[in-house]
């Protein structure tokens, strides 16, 4: 669990508590996080990715086999969560996020779960460290430097 609370303690116990919640509050959270970036409000689009975040964290640490949608989701949340966060100069905090991303993948990649998803979103992240978000995807499709809806993937994954 990484040390990251965009989410209040109730909301959090509650999705944990509630696992089959997770992948509509994911939704919901990464879709406004993404109007809100449209509109150019970042930090209101930060929280709301933020909020997908740690959906997502929970669902990773709940599921057990662990899905590749539930790696998918958390991938796309953090690969969210850094662009806008590299977008409003917070670095350091975007640096942090990143190595908790790793780091969580890293322990999944060890532990032999799901190979190609982990190896393929390590590969989103380490590009988007990089600096080179302008190259991939945030919700696994050409972004063309615009942030767009995940539309059926919370189904299709």
């Amino acid at each position: 669990m990484s040390k990251f609370h965009f989410l209040c303690t109730h909301h959090h116990t509650w999705l944990t508590n509630n696992p089959d919640a997770i992948a509509g509050t994911w939704l919901q959270s990464y879709s406004r996080s993404q109007d809100f970036a449209d509109e150019h409000l970042y930090v209101d689009a930060a929280n709301h990715a933020g909020a997908a975040f740690e959906a997502a964290e929970i669902e990773l640490g709940q599921q057990i086999p662990v899905t590749t949608s539930a790696i998918r989701r958390y991938t796309d949340a953090s690969v969210l969560l850094v662009h806008l966060l590299q977008i409003m100069a917070e670095h350091g905090i975007a640096q942090a996020v990143f190595s908790s991303a790793i780091t969580r993948l890293e322990s999944l990649l060890l532990a032999g779960i799901q190979l190609n998803s982990v190896l393929y979103s390590c590969e989103r992240l380490l590009r988007l460290r990089e600096n080179r978000a302008d190259r991939i995807s945030i919700c696994g499709t050409a972004n063309n430097g615009l942030l767009k809806a995940p539309s059926e993937q919370a189904r299709m994954l």
